[in-house]
């Protein structure tokens, strides 16, 4: 069974025509082995190592990298395929479902060697079979079967690539971006209370975000886009938002926060995406669609922040079921979805009331409202709490890849800040709250 030739051409004319595309194209699950026409094969094979050697991939390098007539015009034939990218997932999608379908189709035709064996070896034949299906559906998901080789393989370029890329969450050399370790595909849950600053502290930390140069998206539920880029400016300015809207006004002060909004739009217009509550009902759905149209678009995505999981809903077909099972399959839906693009994942969560009646001061994961299934997925999970003495910490209760954190933050009148990192201090307040001070 052979893929369309046309399906071939359209991923590799939107990737000369978009570089940046080819990562998530490999990202996606597409290898040599994902294109049948030789031709085409030999032309992924050449930004493979066009890639490799940091090479930026287009027209002009691939035709380069081979440099025969025929190619040349084979090449220019591809490039002049499509006029956008916009499809670029389906066509990844397609190629992955059809090198699938080849490998079913060779793997029934081998059947026939078992059952044609004398005795007919019936259980190799279902073996064969079994293994197959099971690879196939791996392709079609987008991942691969790992051995034990591979696996290695991987441990040994972590251990001399050295630490894994980190993705801050205060600003460098400050003692939060020392203690806190996040890193790609990871599912990292903040829990507070209402009014504690989960929101200003998620803003805060997108920001770092894209000054370290990730691409970032916000999903909120309950404030709109606007307000969000509001807290976002609130940060870079250092005037608060709440300046904008003030009875009696300093215009020095709004002309200065004007300025920085269009910086921040200026700067991060292809790394900052967000989709407030007048988006209308956040679903898993809306959330993935948007996910898949900002990798189209940018060609990778580094972070996404759910403010908050509570409000997030589940497709209509998941509705019947009680609220502990839809937010269940929120969670499920969204650490899958970020585990399998690889994306870093910030949710912020509301507390429950058993957890505030508690009588104790400092919060923990049985404090998460409505499921423990959100701590058992979540790489890490902290809490933002502030204390009767006004200061406020941010300490993990979980962590899975990465030590145990507390330290205090500041508020410095638009956000949190953390202090430098030489500075040493033991935090005030309940004994319970130090963990690890």
């Amino acid at each position: 069974m052979n893929s369309t030739p046309n399906t071939e051409k359209h991923v590799l004319s939107a990737i000369l025509r978009n570089g940046a595309l080819f990562d998530l194209a490999k990202a996606k699950g597409i290898t040599v082995n994902s294109f049948y026409t030789g031709t085409h094969r030999r032309y992924f094979e050449t930004m493979e190592q066009l890639n490799a050697s940091g090479q930026m991939i287009d027209m002009v390098a691939l035709c380069t990298a081979l440099p025969g007539a025929e190619d040349a015009q084979n090449i220019a034939e591809i490039f002049g395929t499509i006029s956008t990218d916009v499809n670029f997932q389906s066509w990844v999608d397609q190629l992955r479902q059809f090198e699938a379908a080849r490998m079913i189709e060779g793997a029934w035709s081998k059947t026939a060697d078992y059952i044609n064996a004398a005795p007919p070896d019936i259980g190799g034949a279902i073996a064969h079979l079994t293994e197959t299906e099971n690879a196939a559906a791996l392709i079609v998901a987008g991942q691969k079967q790992k051995s034990l080789d591979d696996i290695a393989e991987d441990l040994q370029d972590r251990i001399k690539k050295g630490s894994r890329k980190t993705i801050p969450f205060f600003a460098h050399g400050s003692e939060g971006d020392f203690k806190i370790h996040f890193h790609p595909g990871e599912f990292f849950t903040i829990g507070a209370g209402s009014g504690k600053g989960k929101t200003a502290l998620a803003c805060g930390a997108l920001l770092e975000q894209l000054r370290a140069g990730h691409i970032g998206a916000y999903f909120c539920t309950e404030s709109t886009s606007a307000d969000i880029l509001a807290r976002i400016v609130a940060q870079h300015s250092g005037i608060s938002h709440f300046e904008t809207m003030a009875a009696r006004r300093d215009e020095n002060k709004i002309n200065h926060f004007s300025t920085a909004i269009n910086e921040i739009k200026t700067q991060y217009q292809r790394q900052l995406f967000i989709f407030g509550c007048e988006s209308g009902l956040v679903t898993t759905d809306f959330i993935s669609s948007k996910i898949k149209y900002i990798l189209n678009i940018a060609g990778r995505l580094d972070i996404v922040y759910i403010d908050f999981l509570q409000q997030i809903r589940p497709p209509q077909s998941q509705r019947r079921g009680s609220a502990l099972e839809q937010i269940n399959y929120c969670i499920t839906s969204i650490h899958d979805m970020l585990i399998r693009e690889n994306i870093a994942g910030v949710i912020l969560s509301q507390l429950n009331r058993a957890g505030l009646n508690s009588g104790e001061d400092c919060p923990n994961m049985t404090w998460l409202k409505d499921s423990s299934l959100l701590e058992q997925l979540s790489h890490t999970v902290a809490f933002l709490h502030r204390g009767k003495d006004d200061k406020t910490s941010f300490y993990s209760d979980k962590t899975r890849n990465q030590p145990s954190f507390a330290f205090e933050i500041e508020w410095n009148g638009t956000g949190y800040t953390s202090k430098p990192h030489l500075q040493q201090y033991a935090p005030p307040g309940n004994q319970d709250c130090r963990h690890g001070f």
